[in-house]
């Protein structure tokens, strides 16, 4: 697993799990808002809204998105 600072080119999307710097912990992007510079993001069911200099991406290598990766069910196809 690998940080990568956010950028015009390497931004995360809704829904998508970053690290959170000044708390060391992962959080749920809410929101990328490029004209303000900010991210709303969800810690642990409090709100966060925070410069982007706070947060980084998480890339992960392809051998640790197999190994992550959850499937769907096999019997019904869901």
């Amino acid at each position: 697993m690998k940080l990568t600072e956010i950028n015009a080119q390497n931004t995360p999307t809704p829904g998508e799990y970053i690290f959170y710097e000044p708390a060391q912990a992962l959080v749920l992007c809410g929101a990328y808002l490029a004209e303000e510079n900010t991210i709303r993001a969800l810690n642990g069911g409090k709100y966060i809204e925070a410069p982007v200099t706070h947060f980084k991406k998480i890339e992960l290598t392809r051998q640790e998105h197999r190994k992550r990766y959850v499937g769907s069910c096999k019997g019904c196809g869901r």
